[in-house]
Order: C-alpha cells, then structure tokens, then sequence
C-alpha cells in the first residue's frame, strides 16, 4: 500500500551568504515604495513583498510571480563569495522568484564547482567554487557549487541555473547535434521534462512562434546561441533530418523561451536533443544576450511641458524674470506593461535607462538640457515617466503684447527614453514629438521700469541774474534696473522751440557716487539754461512763459528699446522791478504790495507710534513772519491753525496738547496735516505721514514632537515674532504665563529646567494617553510722557494637543491551517513588526503541548527567535499553543529618568492547532483482495468562500483525510486557501499642516500594514507674521526764507543824491533743504525799513534803508516707509486614528502531489471562480479531474468533469465531493447463497502511521425485504440481525457465517488503531473505514404453466400457446407484470394416448389428454424443482367471451346513473370457430340483439364494436342487472356477464326571491305593493316547477314558473322564473313552497318564511380603517347606512374587548345624504374586537351588523448569537468532546468575554405602524439596535465590554425592548449562560 508520507531527502541544504555587498546599478531606475504596499512597480503585491525586509525591486518587475513566489532581489543585486580565496561574483541581474529552496526536492539537485559561459568547469579541490555554500552528505560537508534550478520565471516556470555543471557533455558541437522540432508538442507526455508551450512570450499569438511579431526575437535567439540549426528532426522520426527549408531552420521552433531577454537582463531559453549515439533524450539551457536596440520595439514617447507657478505669471518692476517649467516624458507603455508577452515584445519602462528632456529657449535660440543620469539636473523618474524642472529666463520686453493685459511667451519642449544597451551604433530609444508650451503674463501696473520727476510747477523771478537753477527744484523718481539712458527734451509753448540732451549711462536704480548715476545737478543746469534764453535781463512788465519737460527713459536693448516717458509743464514768470520813493514817515511814500504771510511750520511729531498710547506733538514759533514795510509782523498767537488726520478733521487743541489717541482702528499709514491761517488770509501747512502700530502683544507657541505617550515632547515661545517688530524693539513684550494648565496631572513629567519655570521652552512626556493643554500669556509695558506709561495684556491663547498611543507590537502567526498529522509540518506566515516608527528588540516563537489532554499547555516543545515559515513535525497527539512574545524598542526620545522597563510595549499572541491521528485502512474480501484507489486530491478556497466554510476545510485535513479513507480510498490531501486574511492593528499618527485644516482622513503605512485614519482632534497653534512692505510717501510743508539789502545812498553839498553803493538786490528764489525736506523757494514779498529821498538828504551824507524779501513754497520729503500688515496664520496638528491593515494569502504549492495517476482539484465557491487565472494555471500545470463546487454560473467559466450545487453545508458539501470521486470506486464484491450455505470472507489492514491494531470488528445487516415474501431478520451470534447498522451490533471478526433467512446481507468490518498508550488521548484511537462485501441469500423459483387454445376447423385440432406461470418467490410481486423472477424455462411434453414426448409444445393439438413436465430458473440463475401438469382440449368447442361496461359521462358510475343518461358495453371479444350473436338487456327498460358481429374479426376472434344504451327517462330510479350474453350457433354453445346498474335521478331543488328592480336578492321582507320575482334553480331532469304563494292562509295561490336550461353537462341545471306583485297583504309571516318533479316520478319541495311588511327596514354596514390593525393603533369606524323610506336613523356602536368590556357610542344620522359617522377608537389590547352596529328607524326591526375586529399582536423577537468565529469554536470545541456540533454547549452557552450579537425581529406591519427603537438591557450593560431594512423590521447590533471577561458562571438575562411609533412598548427576555472563559480557548481577551 501507498503511504502518505514526504520523502525524507538524503541531503540537507544550508545557504549562506557570506559577505554579501549589496551594489547598484546606476543605469537602473530603483523603487522606493511602501514596506508591503498593495501596489509595486503598478502591479498587485499578493504576496506581500516588503523593500525593507525582501530587498529593492527593479523598475518595472512584479513583486510576485504568477504562483506568489517573492521576486529575489539577492540574484539581482547581490555579489556572492564565491570560494574560500574570497572570490567575489559580480550582481548577476537575473530575475528570479523564489529560490533554490522553493523546488520540490524531487525535481532539485546540487553539484560542487561551476560551469562557466565558456562551458568551462571550475571546481577546485576540496570545497569547490561556486554561488551557492551547501551542506550535503554526498560531498561530506559544506562546499561552493550550484543547484540545478534557482527559484521560477515570472509565470511560474523552472529557472535554470546556467552555471549548474552539465549533466553530460560529449564534445559534439552544437551545430550537429539533433535538435527536437517544437518540443512542446512532439515529446511524449511521459517525459518529465517536456515543456507545455514554447514560452509565454507566445501566449497571445495562440503559441504561433515564427509570426513576423517575433522577428526582433529571432534576431535575439540567433546571436545568442551562435549557431545555425542544420540537424533538426522530428521526435516522432528522431533518425531522419528534417529538411532545409526555412521553418526547419528557424530557432524559434526549437527554443522554448523560458525568459526573455531584456535590454538590462539577460534571458534563458532551453531546446531539446536526441542523441543517435546514446539513443537517449537531452535538454540545453542557452543564456540569451542583453537586448539590443533593434531587437525589440520601442512604444512612442509623449511629452507635457507647464510652468510650475499658476499663470497668469504677474511681473514685477524686473524686466528679466526666471520662469521654472516643468516637463514630464512619459512612454506611453500602457498596454504592455503588465502583460508579459507585450512586454517580451515592447520595451516598456522596466528597461528605461534614463531620460534626456529638452527645453527650446526661444529668445536665446538654443535648447536647455536635463538628463537624469546627470544628478545635478534632478530628474526624477517614477513608473513610465520622467520628469525634470527647467529655469527659463525671459526678457519681458521681447514679449508679445498684442494684448496689452497679457503678454505671451511660446516655445516648446522634447522628451527622449534612453533604454539600457543604447549606443550610438546600436541606439535603442524612444522620442516624442514637440509638446508646445504657451506662457501668460500679467504685467505690472507702472511696468518694469517708470520715468517719473518732480519740477516746481511755479517760479518767480525779476531780474535774470536772480533766477537760479535750484528755483527750478528738478528731482528724479524714475525706476528701472534695465534703465540705461536718460533723453531731456524741454520746448516753450510761446515760440515752438526745444532742445534736447541725453545722458548716457544713467540709472535709476544706481545713486551717487556709484558709477553711472543720473547727475541731477548737470540736469538742472541743462533745464536753466534754455529757460535763461527765453528772458531779458530785466523786465518793464510782468512776462509768463510756459516750459514742457519731457524726460525719457531707455533700456538697454539694442534691437529693440523700450522707453518709459513723463512729462511736465513749468511756469516761469519775470516780474519788473519795483521803484521805491518816499519814507516811512512820508505818507505819499509808495511801499511795495505786502508780502504773504507764510510761515514755516516749527511742529514736530514721530514718524511712528503705538495705536492706544497718546500722540507726542511738539510745536514753536516759526522763525520767521513776514510783515507789510514799516510794520510790524503779526504774532504766531494770532495763526489759526487746523489739524487733519486722512482728511478728517480732529481736535486740534488735543492734537497739540500731546492728548490725541489714534485708536486699534487707525493701525497702518496715517496722513497727518496742519494747517495755520495767518491773519491776511494765508495758509501754510505740514503734511507728514506717520505709521501707527499695534500694541497688544499676541502671543504663540510651538509644540514639537511625536505627540505620542513616553516620548519627549518640546514647547517653545514663539511670541516676539508675532508682533510688530517696531514695537517690539520699542517696548518688548514679557512673558507672564508659559503653562502646562493642568500641572498637577500624574502623567506629566518635564525635565528639571524645563517646567512650569521656564517660561521660554518646555521639554515633558506624558506616560498616558489623552487631551491636554499649553497656554501662554504676555504683557507689553509702553513707557511714555514724563513718567507714564500703559500696560497692554495678551488675548487668552491656549492650545489643545493629544498624546497618542505607543502601539505594541503588531504580531502575525498565521497558520495555513489547524490539523495536521503527525507526518506533516504546519505551515505558517509569521511576522512581528513594529508599525509606529520603534523596532522589534527581541521576539520568540514558542509551541507548548497539552501533555495531559486536559487543556492546559504546559510543555514546551519548540522555540526559535528567528524568522520560520513552518513548524517542525511533531510526534505526539493532541492539541498545541503557539505563543509569540514581541518586544519593543525605540530610536525617539525619551525622558529616560521617567521610564521603566514596563513602558517598552510588549504583545503576545496565541495560537492553537491540533496533531491529528489518521484512521486505519480496512479491507473485506472474499477471494482477490481490494485495491483501493490512491489519489491526489487539491482543494482550492475561493477568496469569497464564506469563513464558516473555508475553516471547515483547511482546519480539518486530517479529518478529510480520513472521511476518504472511511470511503474506502486513499487520498493525500493538499489545500489551498485563496482568501487574503487581513490583519489589524491599532495606528495613530500626527500630521502637522500648517495653515491648511487637516483632512478627516490620510493614509498611513508602516512595515507592510496600511490603512486609512480618521482626524481624532485637531490643535491649532496660530502665530502672527508682519507681511508688510515699504510705501512710497512723499511729505510736504511750507517753508519759508528771507533774505535782507542794505543799500547806502550818498549825497552831495546840495544834498542831492549823487549815487549809492552795496547795491545788491536779493535774488528771485532761493534753495531748501534741511535734511529732509526740500525744494526751491520763490520770492514771494518785499518789504523796507525806510526810505532815502534824491534830494534833501544831509549834505555831503549819506542815507542808508535796508531791504527785506520774503519767499515761501512747498518742499518736499520722498521716503519709503514701512506700511506693517499682520497676517494671522494657523498652525494646525491633525491627531489622526483608526486601524491598519496587513493582508496575507497563502502561496500555491502543489509539491504535495505525486506520481500516481489519479488526480482531482475541488474548487469550492459560494459563487463563481474568483480567481479563476489561478485555477488555470493549476490545471494547465496538472493532469486533473476538475470538480466545481458553487452556483450554475460557474459552469461556463472552466471546463469540469463535475459540478456540484453549493446550496448546502460544507460538510455535506465535502461528502459529496468524496461521494462522487467514490463513485468510481471498484462496486463492493457480491456473492450469492442459497438459504442455509456458508459465507466465508478474508481480510487486510493499512495504516498511515504503522500504528498497531486494537480491535478487529464485524457487524451483519440484513435487509429481509430486498426480495419478495419476507421472512423475516436472521440471526447472527446469538443476537437478531437488524435492517441498519448499530454500535451495538459489533463483534468480533468471524470468517465463516450460515445464513438460512433470505434477503440481502451486508457484511462489514473495521479495525480501530492504537496510536499511543496514553489514557489521557484514548480519543485519538480511530476506527478504520468500514469495508464491505454483499451476500444475496435467496430461495429456489417454484414451476408453474397453463393452456392458451383455439380450435381450427381446417385440421380439427387447437392451436396452443402455453402459459408460464412460474414464478420466484424472491421477484413474483415486483414483477408480476414481468417475469415474476424467471429468466428461462425447461419442458418434457408427453401425449397420454399415443405416448409421444417432445421438449418443446407443439403449435397444434388434436383432442386428447397431455402431461407436461416443467422447469423454471430464476433471475440468480437457479433452477426449480420439476413440476406435471395434466390439459384435456375436448371434442366439443366451447365458445370463449370478454366482455366490459360503463357510463357514457365519465361523471357517472354504474353506482349512479340518473335516467336518460346512456349507457356503453365496450371491450367486447368472443373467439369461436362458427357463427355468433350478442344480446344485451336490463329489466325490460333496455332490450337489444346483435345477431351478426361488428368491429373486426380475426380467425376465430372477433373484436366487437362499442353498444351504446340511452336509459329512458321514465326509467324509475333503482337497482338493475344488465346482462350480455354471446350464443354460438353449434351444439347450444353460450357465455354470458353481467353488471350491476342502479338509476338515481337528482332535482336538487332550491328557491329564491329577487326584487324586479334589481336592488335585493334573496330577499326575505317583502313590501307591500313591491315587485319581486319567484326563482328556482333544479337539475336538467326536472320537467315541472310552481311556488304556492302564502300557503295555509286565505291568500294562498300558486304561481307557476317557466324553464331556462343554462347548464347540460353532468346533472346540467335549469333556472326557473315567476313574478309576482305584493297586494294589500297584512304585515306578519307567511310560507312560501316550492315543487318539482321528473317524468319518472321523483318530486322535491322546499319552503321558506316571508315576512310582509309595509316599511321597509333601513340597510346597515360599518367598516374601520387602517388594515390590519395592530395594539395601540386608533382605528376610525365609519357608518355605511340608508334607509329606503328616508326616515332619520339612530346607530349605536357597541364595542367588545377581548376581555369583555363592553362600551357604547350614538349617533343620529338623516338622510337623504347619510353620512359616514362612528367612533375613532385607540384599541390597546391584541386579540378579537367585537363591533356591533345598530340601525333603526324607529318604525321597522333594528338591523344589527356584528364584525369582528382583529388586532394583530406587535412582538419583538430577540436573539443572542455568537461571532461567526466563536461559533465555529463552539462547534469545534462540541466536536472535540462529543463528536456532535452542538453538544454539550448548546447554542445559548457562551464563553465570558465574547461579544454578543444582538439581533432583534420587530412585526412586518405594512401600515404606517413599525418600530421606532430597540434597546437591549443586560445589567448595567446596553445596546441600541440599528435596524437592517428599510421597513425597520430586522435590527442588529452588537454588545461587547472589556469587563465582560469577569462575568460570573451562570445564568444573564437580555431584556428586547422594541418602542413603537404608536405608542405600543413590548419586551422580550432571552436567558443565556456563562460557562468558561475566553482566554480557555485562544488565550487571550479579545473583542469577538
């Protein structure tokens, strides 16, 4: 017998890398993704690859091949010690999954030493070379070699080591060996290495492999192998080459790609040869080269170009400006990447090399590079794209500006994919097309550069020679940094002339002494002097000549110059001079006009200031006021003055007085003007700008950190930022609070230093979780005045923050199953990570046995730190626990003198399985042994099985196992579970966002585990920014000047003046400048302190008179000035929460088959295939029966050999399954026995485990009725066999047993193993299968025969047909219609007069007396004992007759016919050789004679025609005797039949009385002078009808009614109708008779009361509504009355309760209208209501209608049910101990700790009555139900606390309570128990 055992392998393998140098490629784009992200490279990650723990994956390649083998990033990247010198192996870039441990050991070996490219061998002595270190027996310890195969291809193919030493090279070339034409087809399936396809890379292509797609391969196959193929043959016709045309040269029909090469790796193929010498087949791995660029083809490039700054781009004041653009390349791969035979054939992104981005510079006319090999220029590259930024500057001027509000820039960009192996002579690329980019700009409102100017508008002067250059006050204001020249052009409007000069260079941005600034003195003195052109020396009169001052700036373009121009207009006027005659004494002394009184402004005020704090003005006498000659100036006290702040006009007496506030509202740039009106009306003034800044100090803080429990946390003052930094350097703010609010709180801790003290940073912790809060507060004190000063508070500023969780360890012991043998390793996925950025310090997995099998662990058997993916074998039976403990550590900060050992975060997760006994093998046969079948059977789960249904098969296997072998097979099991298992962990995280609220939601990924979190909290630190910027103002006041002339007048002896000296005239303007501001100043008054006469002056004197001229203007003060703009920012922390998730699938692995012949997959689905590319690659790579197990549509998916309905459970399910396999089954071995013969049988016994035998059992069953005539039950060691096997009816084996009852018996027989002596695991001692064999224990048939004849006239002898008769006691019932159990028969015939015997009967007969002899065999194959039988065939011929009769309406009986119905004598047959005739009669009523035969005759047969009789109507009903008789016309021949006939003729009379109106029917009032008709309704045999009207009384008449017949089949019907008018008849009861009758004498009355009446009574109804009513509804009963006379009625309603309570409602109602009334009632009890209406008008009998009413109870219906999980444990733990799913914790047990499920069934009203709410009550626990369905009639929910793990044993009560919208509250109470704890079962509380 086969056993069920893994091949122990003779050698063991140990890998080890030693000094393994993990290098890069630089060509190669490398991934960095998410540790075990769903997603690598764009492809789907099912088998979990993690970059940290598996390694760095190529661009481009699956994480995981086609079977979930992990691709081997060691083979890709590693270099490998390669012998004990140290020789390193460079990276070998091969694209593997999985490795040499993943092949089956069967199918993998190993060899010392290596074989070279150059198929040269290296194996030096003793320990060899090679990339692989292994230990194996053969070799006698470690060596350096090679295994045959190193893992699979991407689509699940062997990967051939191509340095594995060949297994035989005899030095023929390669050229002239014989090459097998496609292998894939022509090789026997037998050989184990035929391929099943020439390659993926042909799959699309229907494995057509010289298609001209692969052309590009071929150039490939070709330089790879470097041979041509001139040798091939046909393995069918292996000795003869094939012939040279191109198809038998092809490589591609000989080479199976087993990987194609790429441009970065190379690929591997294998082709087969036969060899004539050894006459033996040989397969060849060849590498394939490296791809070059023209063997493959390139998919198109595409190219986007956009500027990274949102356009419209705004411009500055910058002529150049940088632009930074983004271009993004992207070859368009999509529709081959993913598909491996598209990829084979395209390059795609995995073989991009690097990227070459191009950017035109359209200004520059040159092309601007990135390229992503050079790493300065920052190219990224992620999937199929690559993408770069370029910085472009543009000249704004070369612009288009067609459209003046934006200007556009157009260029374009090109993207190049350079893939690995491009070179010049070989380029191997991809190119775009030109991808366009159109640019926008918003210009600035002034532009990049403004020409700008002050002039004075306004001069004065008299005499030429006063007019200076600085009256003309030139100030440039231009701006521009490409300014390079400045262009004056000044004209006079008087006479069109104009001059220009340029001044070259001349910047604007460029000042004094820098080289090339605008010299502005040499402007105003170019501006002077062509103003002094245009003015005499002096003038008579007054001249006013008006100048145009073009000033033009240009920049430094020399193709095309941009120009900014401003012009001004300036007015010159020439004043002549004044002649001063006379004195101040003289009053006809001529003085000249006053001058104005300006004044220039002496007050002062700071440029900036506090907002609250009083405005500091200071003010003095101006030094000087103009006054008229020879007066005196007026006082500074007699200037009105006026104080303006933007215009408005404020207090100036406060303004002045220092008490002016400007207020929190006025923050920003203030224009502060005064104005002084001196007494002759004129105005001076100052405007001076100030800027007021905020004084209250904002406050901020900043919270740093990871935000999670025992990690340090830091707080820093941020505040002085947040201010205005004028007042912060004026007046900084103090810090007055700077708290942890809740400073008590236990979990705080802070470092010393750096507490609730220190008011600039905190450094804490909190050891536990939680909401807490930090404020600060601060004071500003502004000193001001003499002593004064004001104190300015903060607002309250207190931030929420959160400390998140220290997450323990996230642990994943995953088992593939729960059952395994005591052959079988348990297969696992084990993963313990840490997923909040700590680290796993230390791990252990441990196994601990149930030793005593009494549920406690207490042996430990196993223990690893390391990584494992399975479990060793373990010898004993019985239940294991995997425990795993996980330990965390951390990298982050911590307050270490605040941490113990207990706050590293610990996890232990436990486990549980069970090592299962295999049952033994029973074999009972009677003379050849049974061969058992011996199978493979692979059970694939489909990912969408339900859970309850996938666990049943992978946690049982052992089981399953045996459930074949008790069905008589041996089946080794293998399972594949599809389902991804996702795995939670708890995660928190923080995200700071700045000025952004945080999202509700972000992803989070850590070490393989991903999910989405919810925002928790949020906390929010604003800060304040001075976002400011510099203004340009421009300050103004009157300024004012004077300047004085003494002039001496001299005299001669006559006193006459003769000339005068120190003649000096002031001049017309002067300059201003006091630092600040400035300008010119013209002569605005002239003023005398006397006069000299010109004659009588003193003789030979002199006289002297001093002058004074006044000037005054408006100077100017330009600066830029700091306009703050504080700009409130959030700070935002978003505190997120929720659960991460790990999925785990488990791989396929079907190294469990073996090479037996028998092979079935069950795919089990509650559906269709889910993953049906698995399922056909199981079936592609396996030679099995395919069994479907799901709904019908799963049937078109995937051709199968079998399909099972999933509408049942899965054991069921699974029984099926292995019910149909056994279908196959040899049939079970059958034997027949006579009654009393002995049955002996033989035996043979198997066990997996070579356990030894306990118990050798058998038990008989008998089926006693298996053949016809029971007897009855056997016996069989003393005790009465019985029809179903009993477990107590075994007994020890016995070979030989006596049957003497017949029927069928079936023997059976078990052994039970012994698979360990312990007592305490007695349980595991299994019974085998039951074998069985049939025993059939029957009885010999009885003989029996008689004699079919007919005589024939011609020979005068009978022809004969003898009859068998014979039966089998074991089959006369079942097949008395048959053979009654007589296969074959045996005669001896013997004539009694002549003594003539025959063995067989002869055809004819004469007369005479015959003896027969007769032998039956039964259907055993038995033969009876001999019967005789005696026939005597007569000398006179009798006559022979059949005959049958019946109705002729298949309604009627023979029992019942009524008359003149017919009657038909059918099946008429007579045989006689001479003339006949048929009679027929019955009582005289029926008489009839056939005298010649009718129908067909055939011999002596006759088959008669039908006779059909009518039974006449008057026939009186009764019995009769129809007789049929034949009469021969020989020797008084006669045969007669009768039948019994009786004649029953039915009236069925019934009567009614009909208003003729219509309005009644069935009327039983009738009122006087109404017309009603008489009615009657009788059978069609009726001939007569009348009704006697008021019988009895004087008024008696009959009414005789006329027939209608409207029904005749059957007893038909007739309706009979009279009318009638009611007379003056008085008012009381009356009889009214109806009669019929029938021609045969039958007569039928009926009668019934008539009540007369004169009033009619009124009609009544009520009905109610709403429908169906439930307790508590209010029903609305509504009256349905009339009254035919119109008479008022009055209705009472008389309302009964289920529990009798009776209550009354009136109600008046007129007519004619009658309206609906009645009571609207709230009915609060379920049950039956009786409602009685009465009606009455007061005249007539009340009329009452009683309905009853039905509530409808309402109910909820509660459940407590168990998770699908601890349900399955419940069963599991039943079946465990008993062997029965539910017994002995029955459904309503439950462990403590579980979670209850609540389910609750409120009543499907479909009114608008239903259920608002349900709550559920147990004890201090509740629950609110969410109802499931929109009719809110099914609720769930769900009740679950950690506390529930300390519930007492015992008895809990939940109490359904259920709210209805009407009012109604109903309850319903549920009783569960508590037994045990959850922890008994997976040893941990957990949430279930």
């Amino acid at each position: 017998m086969r056993r069920l055992r893994k091949n122990v392998s003779l050698w063991m393998i140990v890998i080890m890398f030693l000094s393994t140098v993990v290098s890069f490629i630089p060509a190669t784009a490398f991934v960095e993704t998410a540790f075990g992200a769903e997603m690598i490279n764009g492809f789907d990650n099912p088998c979990g690859y993690n970059v940290q723990s598996d390694g760095k994956i190529p661009s481009g390649v699956r994480p995981c091949n086609e079977d979930g083998y992990k691709f081997n990033s060691k083979l890709y990247y590693a270099e490998v010690v390669m012998n004990e010198a140290g020789k390193k192996s460079p990276p070998r870039n091969l694209i593997v999954y999985g490795d040499y441990s993943s092949i089956p050991e069967r199918s993998q070996n190993y060899k010392r030493g290596w074989q070279t490219d150059e198929n040269i061998v290296i194996n030096p002595a003793p320990n060899g070379e090679g990339h692989y270190y292994a230990y194996t027996t053969k070799y006698g310890g470690y060596t350096y070699g090679e295994f045959r195969y190193i893992g699979y291809t991407v689509d699940g193919s062997l990967y051939h080591n191509n340095y594995f030493i060949v297994d035989d090279d005899r030095g023929i070339n390669l050229a002239n060996k014989h090459w097998v034409f496609q292998p894939w087809k022509s090789l026997p399936s037998s050989y184990r290495h035929k391929p099943a396809t020439p390659g993926f890379i042909y799959e699309d292509f229907d494995y057509s492999t010289t298609l001209p797609e692969f052309d590009k391969l071929l150039e490939n196959i070709q330089r790879s192998i470097g041979f041509d193929i001139t040798q091939g043959v046909a393995y069918s016709d292996r000795y003869n080459v094939l012939s040279g045309i191109p198809e038998n040269r092809d490589p591609r029909n000989y080479m199976v790609v087993n990987q194609p090469a790429t441009a970065r790796e190379a690929g591997f193929g294998t082709m087969f040869h036969y060899s004539w010498a050894s006459h033996s087949l040989w397969y060849q791995t060849f590498s394939f080269a490296k791809l070059k660029g023209p063997e493959k083809n390139a998919p198109p490039a595409a190219c986007v170009v956009e500027p990274v700054q949102k356009q419209p781009i705004p411009l500055g004041k910058d002529r150049k400006v940088q632009v930074q653009i983004k271009e993004t390349g992207t070859l368009q791969d999509q529709l081959m990447h993913g598909s491996l035979a598209a990829e084979a054939l395209f390059y795609t992104r995995r073989e991009i090399s690097n990227w070459q981005l191009k950017l035109y510079d359209q200004q520059q006319a040159k092309n601007l590079n990135l390229a992503s090999y050079t790493k300065a220029d920052s190219v990224v590259i992620k999937e199929n794209q690559g993408s770069g930024i370029f910085t472009l500057e543009i000249d704004t001027d070369k612009l288009d500006k067609t459209d003046p509000k934006m200007w556009k820039y157009t260029t374009y960009g090109e993207a190049v994919a350079i893939f690995a192996n491009h070179t010049a002579a070989d380029p191997n690329l991809s190119s775009s097309p030109k991808c366009n980019l159109d640019l926008s700009f918003k210009p600035a409102e002034k532009g990049v550069m403004l020409s700008d100017f002050n002039i004075i508008p306004q001069v004065h002067f008299t005499k030429k020679l006063s007019f200076d250059k600085e009256m003309i006050g030139y100030q440039d204001l231009s701006y521009g940094k490409d300014a390079d020249y400045y262009i004056f052009e000044i004209s006079n409007d008087e006479d069109g002339t104009k001059v220009t000069k340029t001044f070259d260079p001349a910047i604007p941005e460029i000042k004094k002494p820098k080289a090339g600034y605008l010299d502005q003195e040499a402007v105003r003195t170019f501006l002077h002097d062509y103003i002094l052109t245009k003015f005499s020396e002096s003038a008579t009169g007054r001249k006013l000549k008006t100048f145009q001052i073009k000033q033009t700036i240009v920049d430094k373009d020399e193709t095309t110059n941009n120009q900014s121009i401003a012009l001004k207009t300036m007015i010159v006027i020439q004043d002549a001079p004044i002649e001063i005659i006379g004195g101040c004494a003289n009053p006809n002394a001529v003085f000249p006009p006053a001058p104005p009184q300006y004044i220039q402004p002496e007050a002062s005020w700071p440029l900036d200031w506090y907002d609250v704090v009083p405005f500091p003005v200071t003010d003095a006498e101006p030094g000087y006021i103009p006054a008229l000659s020879c007066k005196s100036a007026p006082g500074y006290e007699d200037f009105a003055k006026k104080a303006f702040i933007d215009g408005k006009e404020i207090d100036v007496n406060k303004f002045f007085n220092g008490e002016y506030v400007f207020g929190e509202a006025a923050l920003g740039i203030r224009e502060v003007k005064i104005v002084w009106t001196a007494p002759d009306g004129t105005e001076s003034f100052m405007i001076r700008h100030v800027v007021i800044h905020e004084s209250k100090p904002r406050v901020s803080l900043k919270i740093e950190g990871t935000y999670k429990q025992n990690r340090t946390m830091m707080a820093y003052d941020r505040s002085a930022a947040s201010n205005d930094q004028w007042v912060e350097t004026n007046a900084p703010l103090e810090i007055t609070s700077f708290s942890f609010v809740d400073t008590s709180d236990p979990n705080l801790k802070c470092r010393t230093g750096y507490c609730e003290s220190n008011l600039s940073q905190k450094m804490f912790m909190y050891k536990k979780t939680g909401n807490y809060q930090m404020s600060i507060a601060a004071k500003r004190v502004i000193n001001y005045g003499n002593g004064k000063s004001i104190i300015r508070y903060s607002d309250p500023y207190l931030v929420d923050y959160e400390i998140m969780p220290d997450h323990k360890p996230a642990i994943i012991a995953h088992a593939y199953g729960a059952e395994i043998s005591r052959l079988d390793k348990l297969q696992l996925y084990y993963d313990v990570q840490s997923t909040d950025e700590d680290f796993i310090a230390s791990k252990t997995l441990k196994v601990f046995y149930d030793a005593n099998n009494d549920g406690t662990f207490e042996t430990k058997v196993y223990e690893t730190a390391d990584d494992v993916t399975e479990l060793p074998k373990l010898p004993k039976l019985g239940q294991y626990q995997i425990v795993v403990d996980a330990k965390e550590g951390t990298n982050q900060d911590r307050l270490m003198e605040f941490i113990t050992p207990a706050d590293d975060q610990t996890n232990t997760s436990s486990s549980y399985f069970f090592v299962d006994n295999y049952e033994p093998s029973s074999d009972l046969y009677l003379e050849v042994p049974n061969e058992k079948p011996d199978m493979d059977v692979f059970f694939m789960l489909d990912s969408n099985l339900t859970q309850s249904s996938t666990d049943y098969v992978k946690n049982n296997k052992v089981t399953i196992t045996n459930a074949f072998t008790t069905g008589n097979m041996l089946a080794n099991i293998g399972i594949w579970d599809m389902k991804t298992y996702t795995y939670d962990q708890p995660a928190n995280t923080s995200k700071n966002t700045g000025s952004s609220y945080p999202s509700s939601t972000i992803t989070y990924s850590s070490e393989g585990y991903s999910g989405t979190l919810s925002r928790t909290s949020v906390s929010n630190s604003p800060y304040n920014r001075d976002e400011g910027k510099y203004v340009s103002k421009t300050d103004s006041k009157t300024a004012t000047d004077s300047c004085s002339n003494t002039v001496t007048t001299t005299y001669n002896q006559n006193g006459y003046a003769n000339g005068s000296s120190s003649w000096s005239e002031c001049p017309s303007s002067v300059s201003y400048s006091d630092g600040s501001y400035s300008g010119s100043l013209s002569r605005s008054g002239t003023s005398s302190s006397g006069s000299c006469p010109s004659s009588g002056g003193p003789k030979n004197g002199s006289c002297s008179v001093t002058w004074y001229a006044s000037y005054s203007g408006t100077v100017y003060w330009t600066r830029d000035v700091w306009e703050p703009r504080m700009v409130s920012y959030d700070d935002y922390t978003g505190y997120y929460s929720g659960t991460i998730y790990k999925d785990v699938r488990q791989s396929y692995d079907a190294s469990f088959m073996r090479a037996v012949q028998s092979k079935y997959v069950i795919y089990i689905s509650d559906n269709t295939v889910s993953h049906l590319p698995d399922l056909q690659n199981v079936m592609n790579k396996q030679v099995a029966k395919l069994v479907l197990i799901g709904q019908n549509a799963i049937q078109a998916q995937i051709i199968h050999d079998k399909y099972i309905q999933n509408n049942k459970a899965i054991d069921q399910l699974v029984s099926d399954v292995i019910d149909h396999i056994g279908e196959n089954n040899p049939a079970i071995p059958k034997v027949f026995k006579l009654v009393g013969e002995d049955v002996e049988t033989h035996t043979a016994t198997f066990d997996y485990e070579d356990d030894s035998i306990a118990a050798d059992e058998m038990q008989i069953i008998q089926d006693p009725n298996h053949f016809d005539n029971s007897t009855g039950f056997d016996t069989f060691k003393g005790k009465s066999i019985i029809l179903e096997k009993s477990a107590a009816n075994w007994h020890t084996y016995q070979s030989i047993v006596n049957l003497i009852k017949p029927g069928k018996y079936t023997f059976f027989r078990r052994v039970k193993d012994m698979p360990t002596t312990d007592p305490n695991f007695a349980d595991y001692a299994y019974y085998s299968n039951e074998s069985a064999i049939e025993v059939f224990v029957h009885r010999k048939p009885v003989a029996d025969v008689t004699l079919d004849f007919d005589y024939l006239l011609a020979s005068n002898t009978y022809r004969t047909t003898w009859v068998d008769m014979s039966y089998d006691l074991d089959h006369n019932i079942t097949r008395a219609n048959t053979d009654r159990g007589i296969q074959a028969r045996t005669i001896k015939f013997t004539n009694q007069t002549t003594g003539e015997v025959f063995t067989k009967i002869p055809e004819s007969l004469p007369p005479g007396t015959y003896v027969l002899d007769y032998m039956a065999q039964d259907l055993e194959g038995v033969w009876s004992e001999p019967v005789q039988r005696t026939f005597v065939l007569p000398d006179t011929v009798p006559l022979q007759m059949k005959s049958n009769l019946k109705t002729a309406y298949s309604g009627f009986s023979l029992a019942s016919v009524p008359a003149s119905e017919s009657l038909v004598a059918h099946q008429l047959w007579t045989r006689y050789p001479y003339s006949i005739s048929l009679a027929f009669s019955m009582a005289g009523h029926i008489s009839r004679s056939v005298p010649y035969y009718t129908g067909t005759k055939n011999g002596n047969d006759i088959t008669w025609n039908n006779e059909s009789f009518t039974i006449p109507s008057t026939t009186p009903d009764g019995p009769y005797t129809f007789t049929i008789t034949g009469n021969g016309s020989v020797a008084g021949s006669k045969a007669a039949q009768t039948y019994a006939v009786q004649v029953e003729t039915p009236i069925e009379l019934s009567g009614t009385i009909d208003a003729v109106s219509g309005s009644a029917s069935n009327v039983a009032s009738l009122v006087v002078n109404e017309a009603y008709l008489l009615k009657a309704k009788t059978t069609k045999y009726a001939n007569s009808a009348t009704v006697t009207i008021f019988k009895g009384t004087p008024y008696q008449r009959n009414v005789t009614l006329t027939s209608a017949t409207s029904q005749t089949t059957g007893y038909g019907q007739k309706n009979w109708t009279g009318s009638y008018t009611v007379g003056a008849i008085p008012n009381g009861f009356y009889t009214f008779e109806w009669r019929s009758t029938t021609p045969n004498g039958n007569s039928q009355t009926v009668s019934r009361t008539v009540e007369i009446v004169s009033n009619r009574p009124p009609a009544a109804d009520f009905d109610w509504s709403p429908k169906p009513l439930y307790e508590g509804d209010s029903a609305l009963f509504q009256s349905a009355v009339n009254d035919p006379d119109g008479n008022t009625l009055s209705v009472v309603y008389e309302l009964t309760s289920p529990t009798g309570v009776k209550s009354s409602y009136s109600y008046s109602i007129g007519g004619p209208s009658y309206p609906a009334k009645g009571p609207a009632l709230t009915l609060t009890l379920a049950g039956t209501w009786t409602m009685r209406m009465t009606a009455s008008d007061g005249i007539a009998a009340p009329v009452a209608v009683t309905k009853s009413v039905q509530v409808l109870p309402l109910t909820v219906i509660g459940r407590v049910k168990h998770t699908e999980l601890w349900e399955q444990h419940r069963q599991d733990f039943n079946v465990k101990k008993s062997g029965n799913a539910n017994s002995p914790r029955g459904y309503s047990v439950f462990w403590a700790g579980e979670k209850f499920v609540l389910e609750a069934d409120t009543t499907v009203t479909g009114t608008a009555t239903r259920a608002d709410r349900v709550e559920v009550q147990m004890g201090d626990y509740s629950a609110a139900l969410i109802a499931s369905d929109s009719a809110r009639t099914s609720w769930k929910g769900e009740m679950w606390d950690a506390a529930f793990a300390g519930l007492a044993r015992g008895a809990i009560t939940f109490t359904f309570t259920v709210h209805y919208s009407n009012g109604t509250v109903k309850t319903d109470t549920i009783e569960a128990t508590i037994d045990g704890q959850t922890m008994d079962i997976v040893g941990v509380h957990r949430k279930q």
